[in-house]
């Protein structure tokens, strides 16, 4: 995975599945829409304005930079788990060094921009959400998961919300 790219479109729904799993399992299923192979690149994942809305402006600084970070996290998490779903539940086989080092400067970007991080701390970002969601990812049961909303993805080209989260019912347990 020199790029991240998607190679063909089950890459994308297996991609878009695991993000799927991430929204779930980090608590932020509330934000989620559906899934939909037919849009462009960069929304497969139909995620609800509200995860997009700015923090209160009558927050104290700190409080803005948290709310940040904590999308921050979220599309850090979103990042790693596309890729582990490909890679991983798909492909089989473990991350590179060379694509674990590319994710994470993508996630150095993304924290440079939006949180002023600086690289020890989307370091630690990346090792934190790696750690967690390539065990995540290696267990079966997941993978299973994922594969069912590839599968199901490519056949009907939308999955809306109340789809999904029939499907990702065992992660709510």
């Amino acid at each position: 995975m020199e790029t991240l790219s998607y190679k063909d479109e089950a890459d994308r729904a297996y991609g878009l599945g695991a993000m799927a799993v991430c929204m779930v399992v980090w608590d932020n299923e509330q934000y989620m829409s559906g899934l939909s192979l037919d849009a462009s690149e960069n929304l497969g994942l139909e995620i609800s304005r509200d995860y997009f809305l700015q923090a209160n402006q009558n927050l104290s600084a700190k409080g803005v930079w948290n709310s940040l970070f904590s999308r921050m996290q979220m599309d850090a998490g979103l990042l790693v788990s596309n890729a582990m779903g490909r890679i991983i539940v798909r492909g089989k086989r473990e991350i590179t060094p060379q694509e674990a080092a590319r994710l994470l400067d993508l996630i150095n970007e993304e924290g440079e921009a939006m949180c002023s991080l600086e690289k020890d701390e989307s370091r630690a970002l990346f090792d934190k959400c790696f750690n967690y969601f390539h065990r995540i990812f290696s267990h079966p049961t997941v993978g299973e998961l994922v594969g069912r909303i590839a599968s199901d993805l490519q056949r009907n080209r939308r999955l809306d919300r109340d789809e999904l989260m029939v499907i990702l019912r065992p992660l709510l347990r």
